[in-house]
This record gives C-alpha cells, sequence and structure tokens, in this order.
C-alpha cells in the first residue's frame, strides 16, 4: 500500500541581488519597494501545491489528495500506523531501522523463494522478471512491493532475539527437506459406524494390521494397510487429505480419529519415520540451521506486527479515514 498521500514538489527559489556600485558609499534614502517574490515552482500565490495548470487555471493537489483518501484512505493509513509502530520498536530495543538495497533484495528473494519454491537465487534481472510477473497477476505495484519488504527486513531484526532453535526443529526440518518417510498403516471403510468401531478396538489394544487385514476394502489391506509416505513427496496410494493428515502424526503409534474423504471412511496409525536416504544429518545441520531461522522469521514476522498493532493506541483524527474505520469495524462479522 502506498505510505504517502501526498508527494514532496521541489521548490525554485528566486534569489534577487542589489546592483551596489563600488563608488556608491551611501545608500538612497528612500529605496524602491521590493518587488514582490514569485511563488515557488509547484505552488499558487496562496502557498498551496498545484497539480496542473488547466486552460490557465491552477488545479490544486488538494483535490488528489482529497480523492485518494476517499478512496484508499483507510488501507494506506493502517500500512502507515503498521510502519509506525515498528520503527517506534526499534528504537525501544535500540536496534537499527535503516534498510540497505541488499537488504531489501535479500528479503524479496526469501519472499519469492517461499512462494515459488526455487532453490537457487536468481539474478538481479530474473528477479525482477519473476517479481514483476508476480506483481502483475496481484495487482500490486513494485513501490508497494519493497514498503512491504522494507517493513519485513525491520521485523525480522525484531524477531531474531526471540527465536531459539531445537535439536528437534532441526531434526523436523532435515525430515521435510530431504523428503523422510512416513510408514503408515490404513484402513478403509464404507461407513462411519463401521470407522468408530474400528477405531474403538485399536484405541483398546487390537493389532491395527489385523484388523486392517479383515476389514479394510482398500488393496494395501491385505498387507496389513502398510504405506509409505514421502513427507514431502506425493503418494500414490492415498488422496492428498489423508496425506496430510498422516503427516500430522508425530510420533510412532499415533491414531487418527475417523475421517471422510470421497465416499469412505479411513484411519490411519504412524508405525515408523525413516529418515532420508544418501544425506547425514550431521552434514547439512548447518544448512537446515539457516533453513530453520528463516522459517522462524517469517512465522514470527507477522506475529510480532499483530502483536505490536494490538498494543497500540491508535487514533485517526482525518474524519474520512475515522468514518472508513467505523464502517470497517460494522461489517466484520
Amino acid at each position: 500500500q502506498m505510505n504517502r498521500l501526498t508527494w514532496m514538489l521541489t521548490l525554485t527559489v528566486l534569489l534577487t541581488g542589489c546592483d551596489i556600485r563600488p563608488t556608491q558609499a551611501i545608500e538612497p534614502k528612500n529605496p524602491p519597494a521590493a518587488a514582490p517574490a514569485a511563488a515557488p515552482a509547484g505552488e499558487n500565490q496562496a502557498g498551496q501545491a498545484v497539480l496542473a495548470i488547466v486552460n490557465g487555471q491552477n488545479v490544486l493537489m488538494a483535490r488528489l489528495h482529497d480523492a485518494l483518501v476517499q478512496d484508499y484512505g483507510l488501507p494506506i493509513a493502517q500500512q502507515i500506523v503498521a510502519d509506525e509502530v515498528v520503527r517506534q520498536e526499534l528504537i525501544a530495543q535500540d536496534l537499527p531501522g535503516e534498510v540497505t538495497p541488499d537488504q531489501l533484495r535479500a528479503e524479496s528473494i526469501r519472499a519469492l523463494r517461499r512462494i515459488f519454491n526455487f532453490v537457487k537465487d536468481p539474478s538481479k534481472k530474473q528477479l525482477d522478471t519473476l517479481l514483476g510477473q508476480f506483481l502483475s497477476k496481484q495487482r500490486f505495484t513494485r513501490r508497494q512491493w519493497d514498503t512491504t519488504m522494507t517493513r519485513n527486513v525491520r521485523l525480522s531484526r525484531l524477531a531474531a532475539k526471540r527465536i531459539k532453535i531445537t535439536d528437534k526443529m532441526l531434526r523436523t526440518a532435515f525430515l521435510q527437506v530431504y523428503d523422510g518417510k512416513l510408514m503408515v498403516r490404513h484402513i478403509q471403510v464404507s461407513t462411519l459406524d463401521k470407522a468408530q468401531a474400528i477405531h474403538k478396538k485399536v484405541s483398546a489394544g487390537g493389532d491395527f494390521a489385523e484388523l486392517a487385514r479383515k476389514h479394510s476394502t482398500n488393496p494395501t489391506g491385505k498387507e496389513g494397510g502398510l504405506i509409505e509416505i514421502g513427507i514431502r513427496s506425493p503418494s500414490k496410494e492415498l488422496p492428498l487429505t489423508l496425506v496430510k493428515v498422516a503427516r500430522t502424526l508425530e510420533k510412532t503409534g499415533d491414531v487418527s480419529n475417523p475421517l471422510q474423504a470421497g465416499t469412505a471412511f479411513h484411519i490411519l496409525k504412524l508405525e515408523e519415520i525413516l529418515p532420508p536416504k544418501n544425506v547425514k544429518f550431521e552434514d547439512v545441520k548447518a544448512e537446515l540451521e539457516q533453513f530453520v531461522r528463516e522459517q522462524e522469521i517469517a512465522r514470527l514476522q507477522q506475529k510480532i506486527l499483530r502483536q505490536l498493532l494490538s498494543k497500540a493506541k491508535t487514533q485517526y483524527v482525518n474524519p474520512v479515514i475515522r468514518a472508513q474505520q467505523e464502517k470497517a469495524k460494522r461489517a466484520k462479522p
């Protein structure tokens, strides 16, 4: 969003000098009155900024300002407030607020990496092309993007102080980045009643594999419902809905509640987590620390911003923007 509604115009100051001759030792007793100073370029005689001159008549910048406030005032004002609360917090924590072009570019690459999931950093030309296509599709301007990225750089400085990376986080990232495998057992039945009855038996200590062989209508039931699911790669045996549920099972022995996918009902059990092949955790630990740090910063950036905005005492003075805010509050469910 735009972070200003007015533009600073370059003012040309017209200086007038005095023609004083070397032989003239005494100034005239009644000097001529000075001519009125010309209005600076871009202003009329009343000191008002001029947008354009149409057929000799000034069109004032105030008209553009009023139109922008009417049409876009609240969302633009909210972005300005967001920038301000971040600026104040940086000062409170004695952190720098300056953002260099290199830092802005690095933040843009991190954001686009999360959007497009590319591995190798693009060149400047590639970045501009990729970003241009994305912004065009989203109907954002480059200035809006740069403003958001600049704020995110500042938020990352606040987030960095909160991050604590644990070994568990690194090992989870290891499975995700290098596509570890989940060995999952699966039971598929035709009705919810059957699924609930089987789930009750499993909860009471029943053998999941035997129950799968006996009751599952899925072809995998013959092998006790055993399926291998990549933590990143898709599964041919299960619908995407079930794959997502399987990936939420955290430890061996975890069993899902009965759930519906398509016309059938399913139960899943996590049997084993297999580490990635051909990659050792210790060899990529430093890389994983950087990956996890970036993920945590991205997560904390918006969390911190929400916290700062919720604590801020903001009062919109402009009546048009204040009315827009009240209308927006009433429209919320």
